[in-house]
C-alpha cells in the first residue's frame, strides 16, 4: 500500500465516478479502472460496487476510506511539520472561502501574504459554507475563512463538527437593506431611528440565501431566537444580487456591510442595524482539530486579522443611509 493508492482510492470515492476522478488525477479511465481493480485483488475485498450510479463504497470500501483519510491528513501533518522545522517556506495551503467573500477578502490577504511567503501555493476553493465545511473534514482542504453557525437543528452531522477548531479573524454588523421608503417609521425600533424591531418587519417580502449559506444559517437562527417566522419570498445564491433586488424594490435583504459595498447600491437604498444593539456576527478561520497548523497557516490568520481589525464600516442616518469605510 503506496500514498498513490490511498489518493487515488479517495479520489474515486469522492467523485462517485471513476471517469471523473480519473479527469481529476489526470490519468485515463481504463488506467485507472484497471488500478482499481489490481487493489480490490490485493485486498481481497471489493471496495465499490459498481452496479449503482453514481458508483458507491461497500461496507469494506467505507472502512478503507476511514482509514485512508486519517493516513492522509497524518502525511500531510508531517510534511507541513517538517517543512516549518526546515524553514524552507515552500509548500501549498489549500483555502476555502464562501462564494463573494473570495472577491472583497483575498485582494485585501493576498499581496501581504505573498509577500511573507512567495514559495507557498495558495489553493482557493469557493462554495457554500457548508460545502466547505465537508471538505475540511475530508481533509480536501487544510482551512477555511467563513461566518461559522453550529445549528444542530439542520442535521449537522454532531460527532465531525465536535472535530472542528475555530480561530477568530475579526467581527462585522449586519444591515437590513430596502429601497427608498419601504421602511416606514412604525417599522422602526423604539428610540433609535437608524434600527429596525425584528418582530416589526418580519411580514416583509424578504430575500434570503439559500439553505447551506453562512448568513441563511445565522439569520434562521436568529429569528428562531426571538420567535419569529419572517416572510422569504425569495431565495437566491448572491448577497450582492440579493441587495441589487432590493434596491429595485424586490424585497428587502438582511447582509453584512462589506456586500454593501460591493454591490455598490448604498446610495440607492436605506440601510438599518436589525435592533437598538447591532446584531454583529464573527468570522472564522475553521480547521480540524487533528490537523497540524502550519506557519504558513498561521500566518494567513494572523495577516488576515490584522486586515480587517483595522477597517470598520460605518453608515449615517436612514436619510442618506451610505455606507463609509475608514481604515485606521
Amino acid at each position: 500500500m503506496d500514498m498513490q493508492q490511498l489518493v487515488y482510492i479517495c479520489t474515486v470515492a469522492e467523485y462517485q465516478s471513476i471517469t471523473k476522478a480519473a479527469n481529476s488525477l489526470y490519468i485515463s479511465q481504463p488506467a485507472l479502472s484497471h488500478f482499481i481493480s489490481k487493489v480490490e485483488g490485493q485486498l481481497g475485498v471489493q471496495l465499490f460496487d459498481r452496479s449503482t450510479s453514481p458508483l458507491s463504497l461497500t461496507f469494506a470500501g467505507e472502512q478503507y476510506l476511514k482509514y485512508a483519510r486519517q493516513i492522509l491528513m497524518m502525511a500531510n501533518n508531517m510534511s507541513k511539520e517538517l517543512a516549518d522545522i526546515s524553514k524552507n517556506r515552500k509548500g501549498r495551503i489549500r483555502v476555502g472561502f464562501p462564494f463573494e467573500r473570495c472577491t472583497y477578502m483575498l485582494p485585501l490577504i493576498l499581496p501581504r501574504y505573498r509577500k511573507k511567503f512567495p514559495g507557498i501555493d495558495v489553493q482557493i476553493s469557493s462554495c457554500k459554507g457548508d460545502k466547505l465545511v465537508d471538505g475540511i473534514l475530508k481533509g480536501q482542504l487544510d482551512f477555511a475563512i467563513l461566518p461559522f453557525q453550529n445549528d444542530n437543528k439542520k442535521g449537522r452531522d454532531k460527532k465531525n463538527e465536535m472535530n472542528l477548531a475555530t480561530r477568530r479573524i475579526y467581527s462585522e454588523e449586519l444591515f437590513l437593506v430596502a429601497a427608498k421608503n419601504v421602511v416606514r417609521p412604525e417599522y422602526l425600533a423604539d428610540g433609535n431611528p437608524d434600527a429596525v424591531d425584528l418582530n416589526k418587519i418580519k411580514d416583509l417580502p424578504f430575500i434570503f440565501l439559500t439553505k447551506g449559506h453562512a448568513l441563511r444559517t445565522f439569520l434562521d437562527l436568529l429569528f428562531d431566537f426571538y420567535k419569529i417566522k419572517p416572510n422569504v419570498f425569495m431565495e437566491i445564491d448572491s448577497n450582492v444580487c440579493a441587495c441589487r433586488l432590493a434596491s429595485a424594490g424586490i424585497g428587502v435583504t438582511i447582509v453584512p456591510a462589506m456586500t454593501i459595498e460591493l454591490a455598490k447600491c448604498d446610495a440607492e437604498v436605506d440601510i438599518y442595524s436589525l435592533a437598538r444593539q447591532p446584531v454583529r456576527w464573527d468570522i472564522l478561520a475553521l480547521y480540524r482539530k487533528d490537523a497540524y497548523l502550519s506557519e504558513a497557516e498561521e500566518s494567513f490568520f494572523e495577516i488576515a486579522g490584522e486586515v480587517f481589525s483595522q477597517m470598520s464600516f460605518l453608515r449615517n442616518h436612514r436619510g442618506n443611509s451610505r455606507m463609509n469605510t475608514e481604515t485606521g
